[in-house]
């Protein structure tokens, strides 16, 4: 299985009025997550066309390293991918 997920990599919070009104921001990444019997094994995220695949990767363990593990996305899609 390869699981596909629009992951939230980003979340910010910017003023948008001078009231002091705020709005939530979230950068959004296309991030590809190989699991191997129910491990990941490899994530790949394409950073504005350019493939990434150490630094995402790290500062996402680094985002989740003390929180529950629950991956915010948009959309998720799984391929069942046969041989």
């Amino acid at each position: 299985m390869v699981y596909t997920a629009d992951l939230i990599t980003k979340i910010s919070i910017e003023q948008i009025t001078d009231s002091g009104l705020k709005n939530l921001m979230s950068s959004i990444t296309p991030v590809t997550l190989s699991i191997k019997n129910y491990v990941v094994t490899e994530v790949t995220a394409n950073l504005s066309g350019y493939k990434a695949t150490d630094d995402c990767p790290q500062r996402v363990r680094e985002f989740y390293a003390n929180r529950p593990f629950v991956v915010p996305s948009q959309r998720v899609r799984a391929n069942a991918l046969t041989y």
